[in-house]
């Protein structure tokens, strides 16, 4: 049996209506998706653990263990798998020693309540004494943490890892070992600079 034009035309509006409605459905619970997200990572902490130059102790490079998010952290707690060094000291290959291995501080013993922006620095210690103690190995601490929940009682449970190595420091102001030769330099400089300035003065004065 021929259905008549107007059946045929109701068939197909019922089913553009039907896919139109599950697209419209999609699409809003992937807006309350996003908003849900973007609403955890800006309540949410972020405890991470990197390697940072020291700008006022030339040479010299720190661990650095921050929260930048915006929640405060509890019972953080660190692990990893190898040997962590500390106090590794050397600005050359030759004068590096092999560094003990890490065990006090934050790293080993956990940080109890850690605020947004809060931060804890170790001095990891020198380019090629922390060489000796890593080589050319990455390094990954784990790093885990609870934050309070907004709307419910309880807590959240957070885990990450975060990888250390050294390599990425070779060639830089951190790994320079001609430190000695710096300053003789700017010390000629400075020296150079007075004589200058005293025949100035001397011309003038004559």
């Amino acid at each position: 049996m021929i259905q008549p034009p107007s059946q045929i035309t109701m068939h197909w509006s019922s089913i553009g209506s039907f896919w139109t409605s599950i697209a419209a459905t999609l699409v809003a619970a992937s807006a309350v998706t996003l908003s849900y997200l973007l609403y955890r990572s800006r309540s949410d902490p972020d405890v991470i653990v990197y390697a940072e130059g020291d700008e006022g102790r030339p040479s010299i490079i720190n661990l650095i263990i921050e929260n930048k998010g915006n929640a405060s952290a509890y019972d953080v707690k660190f692990s990893w798998s190898g040997k962590l060094p500390i106090r590794a000291f050397g600005i050359s290959a030759e004068g590096a020693a092999v560094p003990e291995e890490m065990n006090e501080g934050p790293l080993v013993h956990g940080i109890p309540f850690l605020p947004p922006s809060g931060k804890r620095m170790i001095t990891w210690g020198q380019y090629w004494g922390i060489y000796k103690g890593l080589n050319s190995n990455t390094l990954t601490i784990q790093i885990q943490y609870r934050s309070k929940r907004r709307l419910l009682p309880g807590y959240r449970i957070h885990e990450s890892g975060c990888p250390l190595e050294i390599l990425s420091f070779e060639a830089t102001d951190d790994s320079d070992r001609n430190w000695d030769k710096k300053i003789a330099k700017n010390i000629e400089d400075l020296k150079k600079s007075i004589e200058r300035e005293s025949q100035n003065w001397m011309q003038k004065a004559g």
